[in-house]
Parts: C-alpha cells; structure tokens; sequence
C-alpha cells in the first residue's frame, strides 16, 4: 500500500511537470512581466524609505529603536500611505511569478527552487541578520534613550519623569497643559492616569488641566486610569468632572476598558510603556466608577488571572518578533505549501473561464467584501493605517489569510492570461483617488489626529467600520493603478531596472540593521528630520549596491539568492 502512494505521487509530480499548454489549455506562455519586475524594485526601495521615516514621526518606545528629536506627522502619513499597499503589492507579484515558475517548469522544480531561494535564506538569515538586528537595536535605543536628556522639549521630559518644578517652569514659558506629546499621543493628565501617577494627575489638575480633552487616538484620561486598573486615579478624575460616559474613536466607554483581557492588557502595557499590577482586583476600578462588580469572584477579577484560552504562551507566539524583518520568507513558505493545493485545483478547473472576475472591475465585488474579513480584526493593538505585522514564529491567523487572498490573486491573475494589459489600466484615474480621496478619510478614521473624529461631530459607532472597508479599498486601488502604471511606463526591459529587481533580494536582507545604524547616526546632528531621513536612506542605498555589485552579484551569495549569473566579459561589454 504503501509502494502504492508513492506511484501516485510520482504520478502526480510528472503532469505537474508537463509543459504548462499540456496542464491547463492556454493560449500561449507569457513572456516574462518586465513591468513586475522594475515595480518589485520600486517597492524595495519603497521599504527603506519606510523603515527610513520611522525615525522621525510619533511611535511608541517599543514601536522602533531610534526616536529622533526632529519628529514631524508628515512621515505618518508617508509611513501610512506606502505601507497601506507595498507588502499585499509583494504578495501580489510573489504570486504571479509562483504560477509562472510552476507552469513553466513544472511543481517539483517549483518547490526545489523556492527551498533554495526562501528556505534557506530563511534558515541562514535566522542565525545571522535577525541576531545583528536585534544588537543594533538594543544599541541605538540605548543610545536614543540618552539623548532623551539633551531634547528641547523639556516639558516632556518633565512629565515624564513627574518633575513638578520642570512641569511649572515650562508651563510658564508657554508649554501646553493640555496638548498631545508629539511621541505619544497623550496630553499630560492622560500620561499621569495611565502610570497612576496621584500625585502628578492631582497637580495637573491643580494647574487646570482638562479631564475630558482626547488624545490623538480618542481616549480620554480616564479610559486609560480604567484600562490601567488604577482605582484611585479614577476616582481623582471623576472628582474632577471627567466624563464616564465618553467614547473613544471605536465607540467604547471608560467601562468598557474593563473588558480587555489580561493577557492583551499586559501587551498594550509593554508597546505604550505601562505597567500592570498583577494583584489589582477589577472590582476596585469598578466601585470606583460606580459600577458594582458582581458577576465575577475577586480570584477572576485579579489582572494575573489567566485562563487556558489566554495564556501567554500562545498569544506571544504570533507577537514576539522571532523572524524581525524576514517573516515575509516565512509566509512565503506557508504559501508555497499551499500552492500545492492550488496546482491540483488549477489541474482541474479551466481558469480561463473565471479571468473575467480577475481582470474585470467585477474583482472589487468580491475581493474587497473578502478582504474586509481579515482587516476588521487587525488594528486592535494599536491603531495604525494598512496591515499589521505578524513576524512570530506562529502567524497570526487573520494576517496570514489577509497576506493569502494577495498572494493567490496574484497567482489566478497569471492564469488569467492578461495579455492586452487590462488590470489596472485605468491608473490614471484610481491612483489620484486613492492618495487624494480614499487615503487622507481612511486615515483619520483608523488613526485620527485631524479632529474629524470626534464624536461630538461624527457618531464613533461608523468610525471603525469606515476605517476598515477604506483600508481595503485603498490597497486594492493601490494595487491595480500601479500594477497598470509600470506596465505603461516599463513594457520592455530597463537594463537599470532589472538591475535593482536584482538587488532587491540583497536589499531587502540587509537594509533593516544598516537604516538602524544610520538613523542613530545622524540623531543628534543639529539638522532637519528630512535631512536627516535623507542622509540615512542615501547611506543605506549606496552602501547595498556597492556590497551587491563587488560582494554578492557573481559569488555564491548571489547564486544563492538570485541563481548563477556570469560576470560579463571585456569583450562583451565592447560590443555593447
């Protein structure tokens, strides 16, 4: 029997092999997307101008490594923007040129080749680039932490480390005892209700700070007091008229904080720079509202209560960030398995007749409703524009299926034989409305800041479901505008193109611990952050080529990355 299976396999891996007109009628082979290959480029150097701006705009401590003095929200919303659409582009284009491989060589060539060029790479960069990352990073942070000191904004500073004197000093010179910290989000009272931190809220109060003014992400003092189950500061806030009845940008009270599991409170605790006391009884918090707890006994109310579904072993296993910056290799793995599922379907079914839901505008009728699924559950760690990032050893479920519905798009569009280039030729018309319309209302709606929602002028119960259906319209529209851009612009091959598609594997590898390295740089240079952002990508960029061009592109790395290639000769290069 067991002889048996192992025929059938054989079998089975022979008319995968086949030529791709003997597996599936099609008609004719496409020649290779020169269009794909200089828009996977772009999108590469689109990533180190990401990582690059993350230096420079508010994020959270645990967020990235260097937080430089010079912060503007201007790289919000270009982080936003590019990181909206470049990995689902990623996935997109991986797809595309999966389906081509298979069809063109068949299943078992396939998975030998993406064993040599994902596997391994994967297996090699765990040992190597994901340790380098982390001692790059612990070194910058350590040496952005101690700039801290030296910043301009002493006020800041001052709340932070509750030095009352500093706090008054700097409110006499104009600081704002009720504005947002530029980092943070928070306004001062809001920072002092989420340590718990009587003394410095009781002050704050004293020089008339505002119990109910939001922070950027709509949370008022109180949410925080209330998600941080510090009792006594929510009785001090509520003393001073704070409003238990405010609603944050998703619709949710001050009560409802009191909902949040342990483990996932324990996790926002860590990315805003909380603590939680592990023995607070939540029924302490809820007396404090006025809100009788007894549904529960004071054992399950205690923060440290665990149960089997919330341990932390699992819930960090998709979070703690065992691949870094290569967890997209491990998705690729996970989708090439998958594809083997795909190639027996596609065995089976005659693609041809459904390229009309590919690459007509009828895609967006099912693609985005679908897409919708997986987007309505990120987001709730922390608010922010696109996908969230999944770099543990076990993916999360709703980014793995979100990444999947790219990847095999990608891999129907091949099949769809899209030869007249009708997959986002209307660019000139959805690239615009995307960036113009789509993008700056589905910003405000996932990550607020522009005051538009607010709920005194927006009911917050729409905010959520806005947020998540424009998302999913912006990277669809991102997606198929350039896609059908670099196809007008790059229908033939560009020498200096496919050189960078190239790199960009290389690129892609090394850049994260160079950008880092750069960025803590640069940090203290009395120059401005675009400046600043610009020397860190330029260093970054100039340093990868040359490791490329002298280090990697005709040794074995690079055969390891991109297959054998031939340096050229002088004779050739003549005759060129």
């Amino acid at each position: 029997m067991k002889m048996d299976s192992v025929d059938i396999i054989r079998q089975e891996t022979k008319r995968f092999a086949e030529p791709p007109d003997q597996a599936i009628s099609k008609p004719a082979a496409i020649s290779r997307r020169h269009d794909l290959d200089a828009l996977r480029a772009i999108a590469m150097l689109l990533g180190i101008a990401l990582h690059g701006a993350l230096a420079y705009m508010p994020l959270p401590d645990a967020a990235w490594a260097v937080h430089d003095r010079t912060q503007s929200q201007l790289f919000s919303v270009f982080t936003s923007i590019v990181h909206g659409f470049r990995m689902p582009l990623f996935f997109v284009i991986s797809g595309f040129f999966t389906a081509m491989l298979w069809r063109k060589r068949g299943l078992r060539s396939l998975l030998n080749h993406r064993l040599k060029r994902i596997g391994v790479p994967l297996l090699l960069g765990l040992f190597t680039l994901v340790p380098l990352v982390w001692v790059v990073s612990i070194a910058a942070g350590i040496r952005s932490s101690d700039l801290v000191g030296d910043s301009p904004n002493r006020f800041w500073t001052a709340v932070r480390r509750a030095d009352i004197d500093t706090i008054d000093e700097q409110l006499a010179l104009g600081a704002s005892i009720n504005g947002w910290e530029h980092k943070s989000g928070e306004t001062p009272l809001a920072h002092a209700a989420k340590i718990g931190n009587n003394v410095l809220i009781t002050h704050l109060l004293q020089q008339d700070a505002d119990t109910n003014v939001r922070n950027r992400d709509g949370s008022s003092p109180l949410h925080l007091a209330v998600l941080f189950r510090h009792a006594e500061s929510v009785r001090l806030l509520i003393e001073h008229d704070a409003d238990t009845h405010a609603l944050n940008r998703l619709g949710e009270t001050p009560a409802d904080m009191l909902s949040v599991s342990p483990t996932r409170l324990r996790l926002i605790a860590s990315i805003g720079g909380a603590e939680v006391d592990p023995f607070v009884d939540k029924s302490e918090v809820s007396m404090a509202l006025g809100i009788p707890d007894t549904s529960l006994d004071s054992q399950s109310n205690l923060v440290g209560a665990t149960s089997p579904t919330d341990g932390n072993t699992m819930i960090l296993l998709p979070l703690f960030p065992f691949f870094h910056h290569l967890w997209f290799l491990w998705f690729l793995c996970w989708f090439v398995a998958a594809f083997v599922v795909y190639a027996i379907i596609a065995k089976a079914i005659p693609f041809q007749s459904v390229s009309g839901l590919i690459i007509s505008p009828w895609r967006y009728a099912w693609l985005i409703p679908l897409t919708i699924l997986p987007q309505s559950m990120m987001g709730v760690l922390y608010p922010n524009f696109g996908p969230d990032t999944s770099a543990g050893i076990l993916p999360m479920p709703q980014v793995l299926f979100y990444y999947a519905i790219f990847f095999f798009f990608g891999a129907l569009y091949y099949d769809s034989d899209d030869d007249e280039g009708r997959l986002g030729n209307r660019w000139r018309m959805t690239l615009p409305f995307a960036l113009v319309i789509v993008f700056p209302i589905g910003y405000e709606m996932a990550v607020g800041g522009f005051g538009l929602t607010d709920p005194e002028l927006l009911d917050s119960g729409w905010v959520r479901p806005a947020a998540v259906v424009l998302q999913v319209v912006f990277v669809w529209l991102m997606t198929f505008g350039l896609m059908g851009m670099l196809r007008s612009l790059y229908s033939v091959e560009s020498r200096t193109m496919r050189y960078v598609s190239d790199s960009a594997y290389w690129f892609y590898l090394m850049h994260l611990p160079l950008i880092i390295f750069f960025q803590s740089l640069v940090q203290n240079w009395p120059i401005p952050g675009v400046m600043k952002f610009t020397l860190a990508c330029m260093f970054t960029g100039i340093l990868l080529l040359a490791s490329y061009q002298w280090l990697v592109r005709y040794t074995p790395i690079g055969t390891l990355l991109n297959g054998p290639r031939s340096r050229p000769t002088s004779r050739s290069t003549n005759a060129a």
